[in-house]
């Protein structure tokens, strides 16, 4: 169920916002942010990655009909779509988002859905839990074209130590960047990859510990 976006002239121009790069970070300063503001899930600044719906809050539901690249991608038998990101870091963002409202918050069948995912995609998918980058109290995966240089990094067998448990390798980089705890999961048997990627991340949920996947 594809659909043909429209680009504006305003897309273009949110597109055309090129990061600067700063020693190993890219900054983006866009005109159309016109303001900092706090997250509507933001409750007295306790960090809890597992927020409750707000129904008066934005959510990617909400979205027009116009913003969506791609309706109903079905995955593990739920169904996805493909909006346009209009909040991009880098041309031709996007965002996976599931059809029904639930919050930022994985489940085992989300992540199954990931692992499928990225078999229909050259792309670099990416998830922020609340507090690790969301800004946004709606499940949502980022698309991105535009690979951070750390994971080109990452992307040489050379520079991460993997020992195989199973069928899948786990890997701990050489080089540690952004002062960050980091696992390598690799393996060709998707099942697998989803079980052990699940193992990590309900473990990190149940303890409310914010964290990205990518």
């Amino acid at each position: 169920n594809h659909q043909i976006f429209q680009f504006d002239d305003e897309m273009n121009r949110r597109w055309n916002v090129a990061p600067r790069q700063v020693e190993e970070f890219a900054v983006s300063l866009s005109p159309f942010t016109r303001r900092l503001r706090v997250s509507s899930w933001v409750q007295d600044w306790d960090r809890h990655i597992a927020i409750d719906q707000n129904p008066s809050a934005f959510n990617f539901t909400k979205v027009s009909d116009s913003e969506k690249l791609f309706k109903e991608l079905e995955l593990e038998g739920s169904l996805w779509n493909v909006l346009v990101n209009k909040g991009p870091r880098k041309r031709y963002d996007a965002l996976l988002v599931h059809q029904k409202y639930s919050r930022q918050l994985l489940t085992y069948e989300d992540v199954k859905s990931y692992v499928i995912f990225l078999r229909f995609t050259e792309a670099f998918i990416f998830y922020n839990s609340l507090w690790g980058g969301a800004s946004v109290n709606s499940k949502h995966f980022q698309i991105s074209y535009s690979i951070p240089p750390y994971f080109r990094f990452l992307e040489d067998p050379s520079h991460v130590a993997f020992e195989e448990i199973g069928k899948v390798f786990y890997g701990t980089p050489q080089e540690k960047k952004y002062n960050s705890n980091m696992i390598v999961m690799k393996s060709s048997n998707e099942t697998e990859l989803a079980k052990a990627l699940w193992a990590v991340i309900q473990d990190l949920q149940s303890k409310n510990i914010s964290f990205n996947l990518s």
